[in-house]
């Protein structure tokens, strides 16, 4: 059975860089409906005190498309080592709200696509990590 595609995001992964603590940023993405039909849908954040989306719920009528405003605040990286050599993964979670039942396959917590975020330190952290004993 072929999964149906019921989004594309646009992005499809945002990658803030040079993040220092503090600070905002800024990015947008462009989420658009690939059915014929209207969708109404909700977008989470995995970490709700490091991220603001805005509209956090939008309705998009068929292939319709709507830019939606993310924003990155970082007070302290729980793994500040592992962030400065990989950078620190997160991921929003898109779902389809509850009224959106009359669509096939669907629940009413039905999680219809995941935008990944990658936040990576300055250069300068990096490269000023103490030496491993």
């Amino acid at each position: 059975m072929a999964s149906i595609s019921y989004v594309l995001l646009e992005p499809e992964e945002l990658v803030f860089h040079n993040v220092r603590l503090s600070q905002v940023y800024t990015q947008q993405l462009r989420i658009t409906n690939t059915l014929r039909g209207p969708l109404e849908l909700t977008i989470k954040p995995g970490s709700v005190e490091r991220y603001t989306v805005t509209p956090s719920s939008l309705r998009l009528r068929g292939e319709e498309s709507a830019l939606v405003e993310v924003r990155l605040r970082v007070l302290r990286f729980a793994q500040k080592q592992k962030a400065i050599e990989q950078g620190h993964r997160d991921v929003f979670h898109i779902k389809v709200c509850p009224q959106q039942q009359h669509i096939p396959t669907l629940n009413d917590s039905a999680e219809i696509a995941r935008l990944r975020i990658l936040t990576l330190l300055p250069r300068r952290a990096q490269q000023s990590r103490p030496n491993a004993p």
